[in-house]
């Protein structure tokens, strides 16, 4: 059964025409739907040279599948659902990298990620991949809802249309996950908590 169009997705009729090879309409849908592709790769792989590789992953696959695409769910959370499948090819394909490196024993330097100085004031950049760090431990539901409410901006019925839940349920989620980073981030740094989470 088809679903009713979204606000947040794309003229269904530009999609049909994507879908029937029309390259404007391709173009136009690419650029339609390239910035929440970016933000999502963004927020998954929390590195912006990354996420640019990842987007157009997306993209590649996105032109080769469009035509599967049949409207039973909304085309968001279709999209949605190939940059989450195409962001854990990637990290397994990271994964496999690493275990090769290890096997070959080329990995030096300290994996346990403790910084070289001993101060206790992170700068920016290595705050982001902390919490980034600690979005990565969330329990992937929990995951997703943070990223597309805090990362993207979007209300919790946008999630719940994209995600498939309702809006009570993302505003449970994004409440497990807020504690859940506000529980790590106090056992780990706790010098951070009233300066980042109040």
């Amino acid at each position: 059964m088809k679903r009713p169009p979204s606000k947040l997705d794309p003229d269904p009729v530009l999609i049909r025409s994507a879908q029937a090879g029309n390259r404007k309409a391709l173009r136009s849908l690419l650029e339609e739907i390239g910035p929440a592709v970016r933000q999502w790769a963004l927020a998954y792989e929390g590195d912006a040279d990354a996420a640019a590789d990842l987007t157009q992953e997306v993209f590649l696959v996105l032109l080769r599948k469009i035509g599967s695409y049949r409207g039973e769910a909304r085309f968001l959370t279709w999209l949605f659902s190939v940059t989450r499948n195409q962001a854990l090819e990637e990290c397994r394909r990271k994964a496999r990298q690493e275990r090769k490196m290890r096997r070959l024993k080329v990995e030096t330097g300290n994996e346990s990620g403790a910084p070289a100085s001993g101060g206790t004031t992170l700068d920016r950049e290595r705050l982001g991949r902390l919490i980034q760090a600690f979005v990565d431990e969330l329990p992937a539901r929990q995951r997703e809802v943070f990223q597309l409410s805090e990362l993207q901006c979007l209300t919790s019925p946008e999630v719940g249309e994209i995600l498939d839940l309702a809006p009570a349920s993302v505003r449970a989620a994004l409440l497990k996950a807020r504690r859940s980073l506000r529980r790590k981030i106090l056992e780990r740094h706790p010098e951070f908590v009233e300066e980042f989470l109040p």
